[in-house]
């Protein structure tokens, strides 16, 4: 055989030596890139089984994902492969599950922990500050919280009416600052002096701070390029000052069972009380689990009674019928109560349907298998990474009827909801409004149910700058779902003249 004088190849055919050395490479990753994972139980099948998008070698799958649209790809590979199917960037074996069956063993059981790429919201928080704070998300608490938010709530509207119909308002951003505002009074009792010096380093930290951390998952392209987390001197000292603040109003009773009780007795591993430092910290992670996936919730609600009239004229029947709804000469309705809300099984449905098709927590739980496992009959090796993307979980047509059709009715009648699947509640449902685990979901469905009805009560709400079609092309994921450019709403007062805040 004659010898080869590769520095003559590599000047006179560079591209032929370049495509046998790629070649040779492609060849030689997969023959030793396959994974031994060793027996695999008889009673499943093996993880080569599972179906899915074939990758390229080294990179996987990370060209299918287009920069904010991950969560239509995710939904479309369900359609194509079914209740489970797998995926791969850079050597990262990801296992999708959009089957409630699976859910329990998924969520529920020691097989699975939080995935190491879950370092936003839910997988922010310690082990001990999750179990910790468990008391303060409660019913009970969720009646106290639904008071904070309304107040909040009716100072929302206020300055929506002073601005007037013809300016337009961003309701992402203005709910994010009404929600921050919403946690920061509830949890650290701050007044309105401390909430106008904290609120702006306190919202860039945590919307920088949620882009990053849900890059790798949301945006495996752009993370590539995005460097490491920024720190925020200025919201690192704020997080401290309200911690201090907090402190200082002294230990809280046994009984109490508030958020601020339940931060102020977390402890470290060892038992020991955490630092000023070290209490910020969590504080400031539970606030970016609960701030956008709350102010989210009530925007797409909000966008979804823009675009649709019949459900504009459906909840202001609703709120009238009780006495919520102002009109003619009635600037200030009643103000809904905590216990008026089994009263309003329309505004809830209608807002429940707009999580199902706009989940603001679209990425949804990420576990990691620890060890060997088993998952859906198949054989899951240590080292998986497994997600329940959420519009992909809510608009699969095993879980639903005309999945991708916005009906409320669904909520309302049972039978229209479905199989058994889509109707049980827990692990096993098929509707995960703000991912699995989430302490804070009673805490949050008052929230969100304070804002909507409240602002659905005093005003008239359209789109600005377009309608439904041209608004959800500009439709995203970074940390949450939403709309690139704002989702800017034209409010018109249902009453004759205007009002002001009277809480």
């Amino acid at each position: 055989m004659a010898d080869i004088d590769f520095a003559s190849l590599a000047q006179e055919q560079p591209y032929l030596l370049a495509a046998a050395l790629g070649a040779i490479a492609i060849l030689l990753f997969l023959l030793l890139g396959r994974k031994s994972y060793g027996p695999v139980p008889k009673h499943l099948k093996s993880f080569d089984k599972i179906p899915g998008p074939v990758g390229l070698p080294v990179v996987g799958n990370l060209l299918s994902f287009g920069s904010g649209k991950a969560y239509l790809t995710w939904t479309e590979w369900a359609k194509a492969y079914g209740k489970v199917y797998r995926y791969s960037v850079f050597g990262k074996n990801v296992v999708v599950v959009t089957d409630p069956a699976a859910l329990p063993t998924l969520l529920g059981s020691d097989s699975f922990s939080k995935s190491p790429l879950a370092v936003a919201g839910e997988g922010a928080l310690s082990k001990e500050a999750h179990a910790g704070l468990v008391p303060a998300f409660g019913p009970e608490e969720a009646k106290a919280q639904f008071s904070v938010a309304l107040r909040r709530a009716v100072d929302l509207a206020a300055k929506i009416d002073k601005d007037g119909p013809d300016r337009p308002t961003d309701m992402q951003a203005a709910l994010e600052e009404a929600v921050l505002d919403t946690v920061l009074t509830n949890t650290f009792d701050a007044s309105s002096e401390k909430l106008d010096s904290v609120r702006k380093p306190l919202q860039a930290s945590l919307r920088t701070n949620s882009i990053q951390a849900a890059g790798p998952i949301s945006n495996p392209m752009g993370a590539l390029f995005s460097g490491g987390a920024k720190a925020s001197p200025k919201a690192d000292a704020a997080w401290v000052e309200l911690v201090r603040g907090m402190r200082r109003r002294g230990p809280a009773a046994k009984s109490d069972t508030s958020l601020a009780a339940a931060l102020s007795r977390l402890t470290d591993a060892s038992g020991a009380p955490l630092s000023d430092e070290a209490l910020a910290a969590q504080a400031a992670a539970l606030t970016a689990a609960a701030l956008e996936p709350t102010a989210q919730s009530v925007a797409w609600a909000l966008f979804s009674v823009a675009t649709t009239p019949s459900l504009q004229d459906g909840i202001a029947k609703e709120l009238s019928d009780n006495g919520l709804l102002a009109h003619g000469e009635e600037r200030e309705p009643r103000l809904p109560e905590y216990d008026d809300l089994p009263k309003l099984p329309y505004l809830t449905a209608v807002i429940k349907e707009s999580q199902r098709l706009f989940p603001a927590a679209a990425i949804g739980p990420l576990r990691y298998a620890a060890k060997n496992t088993e998952l859906a009959g198949y054989f899951i090796p240590k080292g998986t990474h497994v997600q329940v993307p959420l519009l992909a979980l809510h608009t699969a047509p095993w879980n639903w009827p005309q999945p991708e059709r916005f009906w409320p009715e669904r909520w309302t009648t049972p039978e229209l909801r479905g199989g058994p699947k889509a109707g049980t509640e827990g692990l096993a449902s098929a509707f995960l409004p703000c991912g699995a685990s989430c302490i804070s979901s009673h805490v949050a469905e008052a929230q969100v149910a304070a804002f909507v009805a409240v602002l659905a009560s005093r005003f008239k709400v359209s789109l600005a700058g377009g309608g439904r079609k041209a608004a959800l092309e500009r439709q995203t994921l970074d940390s949450s779902l939403r709309l690139a450019g704002g989702m800017k709403m034209v409010f018109v007062p249902r009453a004759s003249i205007g009002f002001s805040s009277r809480l």
